[in-house]
């Protein structure tokens, strides 16, 4: 800028003051060469560095679901290797992730896929019937597994049930006791170790089972200590691996209990001509309402009970909260709602209508 003030400077020196004053004349315009150039440069197109050497950020998204049991009995189950396998829509990556498996933790594999994923059974979740990739698991049982199902290989014989040393249980049922007199053993009030603990098993107590699941869990009771509790709400729950033994005949021969529920079909239930119709948190009016479903609101329904059942003379609808309930399993995630003429049912239900569903174990 200094330059450019020095050449005006020099033109308006050579203005001419000569000759009459109202006739100025303005000097020629002086040319002035040998001003610097300027070239502008092209930009060069040098490539951006690769991944390898400028790491990228991490976004940490958490999945829709978290799948979360310890390692079972004799089952096909599929544990990580990595710290947490995803588990997507679709055999293949370009299917949205569902939730993940975390490291340590299992589910049961139901087929696999020639492309090497594996589709699980995780009833009662947004993740039942997910793909994994093999890539990102191990079958943890010795298992053989097709595109039709998936089995176990010489499975290990049954457990054998050590008799109590005195004559102290009756013969047609099942008690359950803590190994040696030093162990203490975590009764839950789910069949989860996500669950909350309800009380401990000690030497010198016992108490009945009333059957287990087929994934490694105890059911003890029917209890009644908590209210007028009813089906699976009555009982509580005892890992099949703890320091415990059974006495009893029956032991051999435990009923199967059951907790999952058919998976959202898309049918809804939905108020109709009233501004809102109570929940309950099992099917009887024993317990009061939980909650409310509002006049423009919805609920997945995922099956109903008999009619004339627990109070109710159509019934119950058994629905799936989702989010509320997710720390809950199987059907301790459910809420119910009277079937009567101020809930209708909308979307997919079935041409026989919704499957049969009830707390009973």
């Amino acid at each position: 800028m200094r330059w450019l003030w020095v050449v005006a400077s020099a033109a308006a020196c050579n203005l001419s003051l000569s000759g009459p004053a109202s006739t100025p004349t303005v000097a020629p315009i002086v040319t002035i060469t040998g001003l610097p150039t300027f070239t502008v440069v092209p930009p060069t197109n040098t490539p951006a560095p690769t991944n390898t050497s400028l790491p990228q950020p991490t976004v940490n998204i958490p999945p829709a679901y978290s799948v979360g049991q310890p390692v079972p009995g004799p089952v096909c189950s599929l544990s990580p290797n990595v710290t947490a396998a995803n588990i997507r829509g679709g055999p293949g990556v370009n299917f949205p992730v569902l939730g993940v498996l975390p490291a340590n933790n299992w589910v049961l594999a139901s087929r696999i896929e020639p492309g090497g994923w594996y589709q699980i059974s995780y009833a009662g979740t947004v993740v039942h019937a997910g793909w994994i990739s093999s890539t990102v698991v191990n079958m943890a049982q010795p298992c053989s597994c097709g595109p039709n199902n998936c089995t176990v290989v010489n499975p290990p014989p049954p457990a054998t049930f050590t008799p109590l040393p005195t004559a102290t249980t009756p013969p047609n049922v099942c008690t359950i006791m803590v190994l040696t007199p030093n162990n203490v053993v975590n009764i839950y009030y789910q069949p989860t170790l996500d669950s909350s603990v309800w009380d401990t098993l000690k030497a010198g107590g016992g108490m009945l089972v009333a059957g287990r699941t087929s994934d490694g869990w105890y059911a003890l009771g029917p209890l009644n200590l908590h209210g007028p509790m009813i089906g699976i709400n009555a009982l509580r729950w005892v890992r099949s691996d703890a320091r415990i033994t059974l006495s009893g005949a029956p032991c051999g021969t435990l009923k199967i209990i059951d907790i999952s529920y058919p998976p959202p079909s898309g049918c809804t239930v939905s108020p109709v001509n009233i501004s809102s119709i109570p929940v309950y948190p099992q099917h009887s009016f024993d317990l009061p309402a939980s909650g409310t479903l509002s006049a423009g609101e919805t609920a997945l329904a995922v099956g109903q009970t008999p009619a004339n059942y627990y109070g109710a003379p159509g019934g119950w609808y058994a629905i799936d909260p989702g989010i509320a309930q997710a720390g809950n399993v199987g059907k301790y995630r459910l809420r119910w709602i009277p079937i009567d003429g101020t809930v209708q049912l909308n979307g997919n239900c079935g041409i026989n209508g919704l499957p049969t569903v009830t707390l009973d174990p």
